[in-house]
């Protein structure tokens, strides 16, 4: 089992070496790690299986090859590939092999490939939710639209009933294996798809779609790109990026001044070695927030377990645990003093007992909230936590959302309620905001709970305690197991 993740850039727009490797319009990237050999996109043609033999890449072994989007400069060398390798499964969305995609930029024409449909029957995965495709590895769908989306896409459309369309992208997914994100060509803008990722990113690899501005086209200028790289800059300081294909020269330049060393070109020919025992593992602390009432029952059992995965992944890893019921504190005051001119924060302000605790969260490595569900929503205490907590990140210069530090969060509920009759609204419109400013969370419900220990003392007609009972047998075990193994999952163990 290699040690290193290995990065070897197989077709870009740029060449490291004219003299051995060919350059084309398209992206090709293989990623290997320590469980799997993935091609990420096939590039335009079949130049990128010229390029892997120059470097001596057997591509015959890939386990899985990975189609960003139905764009021709990132499928159009499937055919090679599919004829080169008989065992690897293709990910990709239905959306991009059905639809007809189309470029303004020099005139209306397809940008569509053509796919060898016959070759793909069996062997396609199509990916419509995110889902888990191995260890480790993660197909992200459904991006989100929160952050600007590139200007360079105003010119890209599909094929309806209507006529010409602009694409909304909804066909684009991401690749996420073990701290690597694989934008393809960030259509859905790189903030969007880095948002839509609940996992810590160590590197993030791909064109970003960020074109350089000409005398027929205006695209994002040198003052909106710095903006963008020092917003990356601050929500994602650990991270290395790694882009071309796309990422226009001029925008390469001003992304970098920003940036720095951590941002880098690729080109035809490259390969990009990371030891993976030598990363280093970011997750020193977890916060956790239990906003139940009772210290001793669902909830807090659920979060006990949480905890205890993620000190079994490490000893080194702090983890604390804040009961809201416990604490004196109100709710936003509107007060308005985290959004002082020259004084603005993205901590709440107001001081009482919660005070240090929002300040250990901004400096927390992960996030894990936990409350019963009372009428459909989360208990009061957490509403009013969660209002001092998010406030302080919205702007209302532009509505955006920006919290000290981005980390991974999961969202836990405990509910009387079975799957069938479940009128939760759960962490509802904070849920928005979380992902927001932190990521898209992780989320774990555990149905059907018991209210107390002893039926027999309560007026509790409407419930059955053998049910209830019957229930918990076969599913309060794995109730805590799930919630075990997203502690390990959260504090960088393998599950």
């Amino acid at each position: 089992m290699p040690l290193n993740r290995t990065i070897s850039i197989l077709s870009d727009n740029r060449t490291a070496d004219p003299q051995r490797f060919q350059c084309e319009h398209g992206l090709s990237v293989l990623l290997q790690t320590p469980s799997a050999k993935i091609l990420m996109d096939t590039g335009a043609s079949g130049l990128f299986a010229a390029n892997a033999a120059q470097m001596g890449i057997d591509l015959s072994d890939v386990d899985y090859v990975f189609l960003s989007h139905g764009h021709y400069d990132h499928t159009g060398g499937l055919k090679t590939f599919l004829d080169l390798n008989n065992k690897a499964k293709i990910i990709v969305s239905r959306d991009a092999v059905s639809g007809q995609f189309c470029s303004e930029r020099g005139g209306l024409h397809s940008i569509s490939s053509d796919w060898p449909l016959d070759q793909m029957q069996g062997r396609t995965i199509y990916v419509e939710d995110t889902i888990a495709l191995a260890e480790g590895i993660h197909i992200i769908a459904r991006i989100p639209g929160t952050h600007p989306r590139p200007m360079g896409n105003r010119l890209l459309t599909v094929r309806s009933d209507e006529g010409q369309v602009p694409d909304d992208f909804s066909h684009e997914i991401a690749l996420y294996a073990d701290g690597l994100l694989y934008t393809g060509c960030a259509h859905n803008g790189l903030e969007n798809i880095l948002e839509a990722c609940p996992w810590p990113v160590d590197t993030v690899i791909g064109g970003f779609h960020l074109l350089d501005s000409d005398a027929r086209h205006q695209y994002e200028s040198d003052e909106q790109l710095a903006v963008l790289a020092g917003r990356l800059a601050h929500r994602c300081p650990q991270v290395s990026y790694y882009t071309g294909h796309c990422t226009g020269d001029n925008a390469f330049r001003i992304l970098q001044s920003v940036l720095g060393s951590s941002l880098q070109q690729f080109s035809c020919g490259q390969q990009i070695f990371i030891d993976l025992h030598q990363r280093e593992n970011n997750m020193k602390k977890i916060v956790i927030i239990d906003g139940g009432p009772r210290p001793n029952m669902n909830t807090a059992q659920i979060l006990r377990k949480f905890a205890e995965g993620a000190q079994s992944v490490s000893e080194d890893i702090e983890v604390k645990t804040v009961r809201l019921y416990d604490l004196d504190y109100k709710g936003c005051m509107s007060c308005m003093a985290c959004k002082v001119k020259g004084r603005a924060s993205n901590i709440c302000r107001f001081k009482d007992p919660l005070t240090p605790i929002l300040e250990e969260i901004a400096q927390a490595d992960g996030l894990v909230l936990g409350s019963p569900v009372y009428f459909g929503d989360v208990t009061g205490q957490m509403r009013t936590f969660l209002e001092r907590l998010c406030f302080p990140w919205l702007s209302y210069n532009d509505y955006s959302l920006t919290a000290p530090k981005r980390m991974p969060v999961v969202l836990i509920e405990t509910m009387n309620g079975t799957p069938e009759r479940n009128n939760s609204n759960g962490y509802g419109s904070m849920e928005h905001c979380i992902a927001a400013a932190l990521g898209t969370p992780e989320r774990l419900i555990a149905y059907n709970t018991y209210q107390v220990k002893n039926y027999d003392r309560f007026e509790l007609g409407a419930f059955s305690e053998s049910a209830k009972r019957n229930w918990r047998d076969r599913h309060w075990k794995e109730d805590l197991q799930k919630a075990f193994d997203a502690g390990r999952k959260m504090a960088g163990g393998v599950k």
